[in-house]
């Protein structure tokens, strides 16, 4: 029966009880707020590895493409039977060219030398 009736106890228990429902909000409030923050920081770093990792993507498709022309560039030069030391890196055609023309030219003097001293 005392639930019946209100008792001068029960008023004083709604009210603690209101004063506790009320304390529990503020901090449920509390860890909304900062779940937020943390799920933009979550949200941001996401994006950050996103952006990061197609960035990589790209840098490795073009290396590929690289290697890719590497590879058809040394499968014609082999089809041309091209010398191997021109396929390497940072050989210049235009400076083997130029040395080669040199080299043989003094060999010709040299040779046309030796010929005139036998005749």
């Amino acid at each position: 029966m005392n639930h019946l009736h209100p008792q001068p106890d029960d008023r004083l228990f709604d009210e603690h009880l209101l004063q506790q429902l009320d304390y529990a909000l503020v901090w449920i409030g509390y860890a909304r707020q900062q779940l937020m923050q943390k799920s933009e920081g979550i949200k941001q770093v996401h994006d950050d590895l996103e952006r990061e990792g197609r960035k990589s993507a790209n840098e490795e498709n073009e290396l590929l493409r690289e290697l890719q022309a590497l590879g058809n560039q040394r499968a014609n030069a082999a089809e041309e039977d091209t010398p191997p030391h021109e396929l390497e890196v940072g050989w210049d055609a235009s400076s083997e060219a130029k040395v080669s023309s040199v080299l043989k030219v003094r060999k010709l003097k040299r040779v046309q030398k030796k010929r005139t001293t036998r005749s």
